[in-house]
């Protein structure tokens, strides 16, 4: 039998739900929430957020065409006939650092739980997306945990608890998981190219005193980034990445470094660029 592959098998990225890092609020009505994560967002102004939530109207007219209104100041307000895909989610969502989401419409996959009296029958409803929960809000002091979610997570009362007035200890929470959640950031220095043009290996040129790849490299690991040499075949002995799409140039070098590790952002550098400092 032929062990001969069509394609290379695709090594994935891990995901969220609906994003590659996104927190859900529920437990609470939805303006509750939808005013928390207006507050919360206005502390983290350094991250590029989005929140996902569902429409609350009763009477929207169905509409065959989508609308993108940009606005001078750099907001758009989309209005489209798409629907729900968690694949065409994770695109959407993938130039955000986080997104925040209202639970009590779609499930996040890490949760921060507004204990709210007057909705224990809501959280009962969907205890079992809970698996995740990163800390808890009150709406007042006095909110007491609900049975059942003693009895389904031991450990609630453990978890830190906010009360929903201390926005800055809930953003700076939120800041410290969202700098946990950033990947990390490792090098990769294009080395195998066939330099047709140059009519020599562009990698071993020698401008500093060194082949050109290894001043690429040295640049790299000053700024304490595990750095790897994409290369047409690596030998055993090193831990270059070897392409495993053949063909698409530069590009297929970069694939091969996500294939190698699709949860870290990859800072590409390639050798004729002798002057980058």
């Amino acid at each position: 039998m032929s062990n001969h592959k069509k394609h290379t098998n695709l090594e994935k990225r891990n995901n969220d739900n609906f994003a590659s890092n996104e927190i859900s609020f529920l437990g609470t009505n939805c303006g509750i929430i939808s005013d928390l994560v207006s507050k919360v967002s206005q502390e983290l102004p350094h991250f590029k957020l989005a929140y996902f939530d569902a429409s609350h109207s009763a009477d929207i007219e169905k509409s065959n065409l989508s609308q993108f209104v940009f606005h001078p100041q750099g907001n758009v307000q989309i209005e489209t006939t798409a629907k729900i895909n968690k694949f065409q989610q994770r695109i959407d969502f993938a130039q955000f650092d986080a997104v925040f989401i209202n639970g009590n419409h779609y499930e996040g996959a890490k949760q921060i739980l507004i204990l709210d009296a007057a909705k224990e029958a809501s959280v009962l409803k969907r205890l079992d997306q809970l698996g995740n929960i990163q800390f808890v809000i009150k709406l007042t002091e006095e909110t007491p945990y609900f049975d059942f979610l003693e009895e389904k997570y031991p450990n609630i009362k453990q978890l830190e608890c906010y009360t929903i007035d201390q926005i800055d200890q809930i953003a700076t929470h939120i800041r410290h998981l969202l700098h946990k959640m950033t990947p990390t950031v490792k090098g990769l220095v294009l080395v195998g190219g066939k330099s047709k043009r140059m009519g020599q290996d562009k990698a071993i040129l020698n401008y500093f005193g060194k082949p050109q790849m290894e001043v690429a490299k040295e640049l790299l690991e000053k700024c304490h980034l595990e750095t790897f040499y994409g290369v047409q075949h690596a030998s055993e002995k090193n831990s270059d990445i070897s392409d495993t799409f053949l063909g698409l140039g530069p590009f297929g070098a970069i694939c091969s470094a996500f294939q190698k590790d699709p949860n870290s952002a990859w800072f590409v550098l390639a050798t004729d660029l002798p002057f980058f400092k």
